[in-house]
């Protein structure tokens, strides 16, 4: 079974990174936001999206970006 952690970036992907003993036990992968420092997931698997804010003018455009992305992935 293959799992999948998801968090936004900051002190949730911090948190989600206590887990880490469970992501090596299992098949799994990290979700996250792109963010402009660097994350280090060791030596898990880890895809980067775009951040969106659902208050932002352009929530909608990134909302269709990020589904496309998503399809293709």
């Amino acid at each position: 079974m293959k799992i999948c952690f998801a968090a936004s970036s900051g002190g949730h992907l911090e948190q989600l990174m206590m887990l880490y003993p469970m992501m090596k036990k299992n098949e799994s992968f990290i979700l996250t936001e792109k963010t402009n420092y660097q994350f280090n997931s060791k030596d898990i698997k880890h895809y980067d999206v775009i951040q969106i804010n659902r208050r932002e003018f352009t929530f909608f455009f990134k909302f269709i970006i990020l589904f496309v992305q998503t399809l293709i992935t």
